[in-house]
């Protein structure tokens, strides 16, 4: 980035070199790569010294302002906060989000099985808990029924272990609502930008069966 200045004021900025004309004098965009520091402000410009990057989360970034300093043209940004309503909500998009990325990755059962437990999983998971505990139109179980995993691989299942499986995926969702608002509370207790930001929405949650397949490796 460059700046052209005239009586020690910037009247231009521009990002990437250029062709330009002082005193009725064409200069090619080259100058700004082979012409020394000094021998560009003799015409009138020069590079930018960007201010050092800061922490931008939660902050409005007003427009920049140049000015010279030294000789040197230094662009200052200011950073207005956010308020902080505005970041707990964020934050609690935040948990939100990684809320609706565990439930993605199932849970395990048993210590054994890794489960998927997305919308359609929980309503297979609900279709087969109703099937095992009617015994009056299912009185016997297929011997050699089996369960498709998170991993997908099969699982073999009687029918104490559907009807257990599905009572896990229901204490799992319980469990990671629990964590949830666990969370949200949390966020509603801080009440700085810092604090705020510093917050870890990615512990206190349930194990995932994604996690636990990866624990096996």
């Amino acid at each position: 980035m460059f700046a052209e200045v005239r009586d020690d004021s910037v009247v231009r900025v521009f990002r990437a070199a250029r062709p330009i004309e002082v005193e009725g004098v064409r200069y090619p965009a080259s100058i700004f790569r082979d012409f020394t520091r000094a021998a560009l402000a003799s015409l009138g410009y020069h590079p930018i010294q960007k201010q050092p990057e800061q922490n931008r989360a939660f902050h409005f970034a007003n427009s920049p302002t140049y000015a010279l300093v030294d000789g040197d043209v230094v662009e200052t940004i200011t950073f207005t906060p956010w308020p902080l309503d505005r970041v707990r909500d964020k934050r609690k998009a935040d948990v939100k989000a990684e809320f609706s990325g565990r439930m993605a990755q199932g849970f395990v059962y048993d210590d054994t099985i890794p489960v998927d437990i997305d919308a359609n999983s929980q309503r297979d998971i609900d279709t087969e808990f109703t099937a095992a505990t009617d015994l009056t139109n299912f009185p016997t179980w297929p011997e050699d029924y089996q369960w498709r995993g998170y991993d997908n691989a099969f699982y073999g299942l009687d029918r104490a272990g559907v009807v257990a499986m599905a009572k896990a995926a229901r204490d799992h969702k319980r469990a990671m609502y629990a964590a949830k608002w666990t969370h949200e509370s949390a966020i509603d207790a801080l009440n700085s930008i810092a604090d705020l930001a510093a917050y870890d929405v990615t512990t206190g949650w349930p194990e995932t069966a994604a996690e636990w397949l990866a624990d096996q490796e």
